[in-house]
């Protein structure tokens, strides 16, 4: 009687351990599945910021030509103001 006790007790104690490993786990497996939910996340707001950049950097581009051009306006705009100040001066002073 007592070693089907013992035998008894031993099995009790097996199904605890293997319930107890089976919830950690199940706890495990949620905390991976939470992982590649994040990663998934995490890989859909890179691909964003990517096509955010590229974006960002083609109206950069285009930002940057522009002011090129008015620097160009404005060095024309001088030289055509100076040449005239100068014939102003010019005029004034014969």
């Amino acid at each position: 009687m007592d070693s089907a006790k013992e035998k008894l007790e031993r099995a009790v104690e097996r199904l605890e351990n293997a319930v107890g490993a089976a919830a950690e786990n199940a706890g495990k497996f949620s905390n991976m599945q939470a992982a590649e939910d994040d990663r998934a996340r995490l890989d859909t707001e890179l691909n964003r910021l990517k096509t955010d950049h590229e974006e960002l950097g083609k109206k950069y581009a285009a930002i940057e030509g522009d002011n090129a051009a008015l620097e160009d306006a404005v060095s024309r705009v001088s030289d055509r103001l100076d040449a005239t100040i100068d014939r102003l001066r010019a005029v004034l002073s014969s």
